[in-house]
């Protein structure tokens, strides 16, 4: 469940980054052609003050949009999301191969809880800024995922019955 959540939470800070960046870019260069056109004496006093208006107005909002970024620490707690995800992932799949070997080959189980239990609790206490729509769109995947699974091992059982009964399954 964790590892889910923080998906989707480096999946929404990254939204936020992208969407961020895209806006920069277009309010610097909305700005920066704002900034040229001032400069001829082309235009009425009328159009340089509307004009001066607009640049204002973008430059306000360029510089709120990066702040919010640099205030919410977005872009570190998207780096402590990948980094946390990833040390989690590694403990998982530690454990989980374990478990997959035939078990006169696994180590005792003592010892694995033993070896691990010290991993475990330095990432329990991992302290990681999460969204609350990251925890409840994972939520939901999670369920999406088991009604999947339940259905799958439904049209298994349901498969292996028609085989016991001799009936192909390809056939009907």
């Amino acid at each position: 469940y964790y590892i889910k959540v923080l998906e989707q939470n480096i999946v929404v800070n990254r939204a936020i980054i992208r969407l961020n960046t895209i806006q920069s870019i277009i309010l610097t260069t909305a700005t920066g052609s704002i900034g040229v056109s001032q400069i001829s004496s082309i235009f009425s006093p009328h159009v340089q003050m509307s004009l001066t208006l607009i640049f204002t107005v973008l430059s306000f909002f360029l510089t709120i949009s990066t702040g919010v970024i640099k205030v919410m620490l977005i872009h570190e707690n998207l780096e402590k999301c990948i980094q946390v995800k990833q040390e989690w992932t590694s403990f998982i799949t530690n454990i989980s191969t374990e478990l997959q070997l035939p078990k006169e080959e696994r180590q005792d189980a003592v010892k694995l809880i033993r070896d691990n239990k010290m991993v475990y609790l330095s990432l329990l206490n991992k302290d990681v800024e999460l969204n609350y729509r990251s925890e409840a769109h994972a939520k939901k995947h999670i369920d999406e995922e088991i009604r999947i699974s339940q259905l799958e091992l439904t049209n298994d059982k349901a498969h292996n019955v028609l085989k016991k009964k001799g009936i192909n399954n390809d056939i009907i």
